[in-house]
């Protein structure tokens, strides 16, 4: 799916904020999610949709919420667990989408 394919699915939708995991070791990022709410309940409810996956990809099943207002921030082990600042559309037209964490290859 090109670009432009991708952007005119999202046509007549909602924004959706990116919700990125950062290794706080490496600095690698990866994306969790697009959400719709970019504030701690939008945070919290990603990470209960995506527990187990996270659980096993961070090799932590206790994660620590920190931040307040606009800026949420959960630590699972040693990934960081924050919104980017982008949005799903900005993210594809500038061709720059975080690999999604489960995958093995970048997001095309």
């Amino acid at each position: 799916m090109t670009a432009s394919q991708k952007l005119e699915a999202l046509r007549n939708r909602s924004t959706a904020y990116e919700l990125a995991l950062t290794n706080l070791d490496s600095g690698e990022k990866r994306r969790l999610c697009y959400a719709v709410r970019n504030n701690r309940s939008g945070l919290i409810a990603a990470i209960r949709r995506n527990g187990p996956e996270l659980v096993v990809f961070c090799g932590s099943e206790r994660f620590q919420l920190e931040g307040k207002g606009a800026a949420p921030v959960a630590l699972l082990g040693r990934w960081r667990i924050a919104f980017s600042g982008r949005t799903q559309r900005e993210a594809i037209s500038t061709g720059s989408e975080l690999r999604w964490f489960l995958a093995s290859e970048p997001a095309v």
